[in-house]
């Protein structure tokens, strides 16, 4: 492999990364100057639900990169800011230093960033502050929900309702003769 020349002088972040991992899925957003400018989100295969969160925020590092490769290509990025919640992963790809399990990934997160000719910093984000790329990594389990018939039925005629228009359904979860999914 030959040697890529790389920068010494530190370059201030042009675009931020925002990372979170659910058991899930995961899901990152782009920002730039406080503009979200992407997003997207997955979700894991059976194999990868089973890992810990610490091995699954670094694979959802490594797929954020990959999915915004195009983006920070087209958008010149010299220089980007990775903020996570989980403080093993920030300290595991920082020091470049993992489980044998772990190192694989840590190494192709860096390659690709080389690859990209992108500056990295790495940096913790409480949970709390963290809450649209929370959001998008638990999305695969929005509207997974539904309430049972007689249950359903039961309360309403307890409470001397009669619904004809189910506002927060979905077509599979509705339980009225009307609904009215969101987009």
């Amino acid at each position: 492999r030959a040697n890529i020349p790389a920068q010494l002088i530190q370059i201030l972040p042009q675009i931020t990364m925002t990372t979170d991992e659910a058991p899930s899925g995961w899901g990152p957003t782009l920002e730039r100057e406080m503009e979200i400018i992407a997003t997207v989100h997955g979700t894991w295969n059976k194999r990868q639900v089973k890992l810990s969160s610490n091995n699954r925020e670094i694979k959802a590092i490594a797929q954020d990169l990959r999915s915004f490769a195009k983006v920070l290509i087209n958008s010149q990025v010299q220089s980007l800011i990775i903020r996570s919640d989980n403080c093993t992963a920030i300290f595991d790809i920082w020091k470049w230093r993992a489980s044998i399990s772990l190192i694989k990934e840590i190494k192709q997160i860096h390659y690709k960033l080389e690859k990209l000719g992108i500056q990295i910093q790495i940096t913790l984000l409480p949970g709390v502050k963290n809450e649209i790329a929370d959001a998008l990594s638990t999305l695969s389990r929005a509207g997974n929900y539904k309430l049972k018939k007689k249950i359903f039925q039961k309360t309403c005629f307890w409470m001397n309702l009669n619904p004809i228009i189910d506002l927060f359904s979905q077509n599979f979860n509705n339980l009225l003769p009307k609904s009215m999914p969101t987009v």
